[in-house]
């Protein structure tokens, strides 16, 4: 392809084909891939694996900068586990030399496992230039967080859901309230509607005696043997 023809994933998975998904010329055009999805928004996660087996195959090409990419691609695409993937080829490159930024990334990957969001904002805001070509990361993250409110709150302060988004302003988390058909009531959102809610219920079950009848003589016959 051209310099400056876009690659596509038909393209690349026609370069991947058989054994030749293991021939190390791929590595320059796997790299040049990743490259143009963070310039783009796009994301092929096949892609991306072949270039980290190819590091695995041969460790002495590995570019950090490349994995690191990867790998925040691999935490926008939460909670789908594309991350963990990546992270299980990495397993072998891990050692006193791993680039400190693709340390930091599995950092802070950890701490979105824990559902420790406030901390990760704090992370995260420390080492933003990590992220500054990646539009929309804080809101993906922030998409997969909201994603976990909902299975997990009925209902929480504004405060605690302001820490979670890493949101200082009222109005910007007013707009994820929305989005995600919330309300709210002073200083408490409220999760779930009222319909929504789990209502306890009796259950009543009747036993038409003579239904039994037959199951206790099969026990019966069963004893007597």
């Amino acid at each position: 392809m051209s310099e400056v023809e876009p690659y596509t994933e038909e393209y690349i998975q026609e370069q991947l084909k058989d054994m030749n998904r293991y021939n190390p010329d791929n590595q320059p055009m796997l790299e040049d891939y990743v490259m143009q999805q963070v310039r783009d928004g796009t994301y092929d996660l096949d892609g991306n694996m072949a270039l980290l087996k190819l590091y695995q195959f041969y460790p002495n090409s590995v570019r950090y900068e490349i994995i690191l990419r990867v790998l925040l691609k691999g935490m926008m695409r939460l909670p789908q586990p594309d991350f963990v993937m990546y992270k299980s080829l990495l397993s072998s490159l891990t050692d006193p030399d791993m680039d400190k930024n693709v340390t930091r990334a599995l950092e802070i990957h950890k701490l979105l496992e824990k559902c420790r969001f406030g901390r990760f904002w704090e992370e995260l805001q420390a080492e933003h230039d990590m992220i500054i070509e990646f539009n929309g990361f804080e809101d993906a993250i922030r998409s997969y967080i909201c994603g976990v409110i909902s299975i997990s709150f009925q209902r929480l302060s504004l405060e605690n859901l302001k820490e979670f988004l890493g949101l200082a302003n009222t109005q910007d988390v007013t707009e994820w309230i929305e989005k995600y058909g919330w309300t709210r009531d002073q200083g408490m959102v409220f999760v779930a509607s009222q319909e929504e809610k789990v209502k306890s219920k009796s259950i009543v079950e009747r036993v038409d005696l003579e239904s039994l009848v037959p199951v206790m003589s099969l026990g019966a016959r069963k004893i007597g043997k």
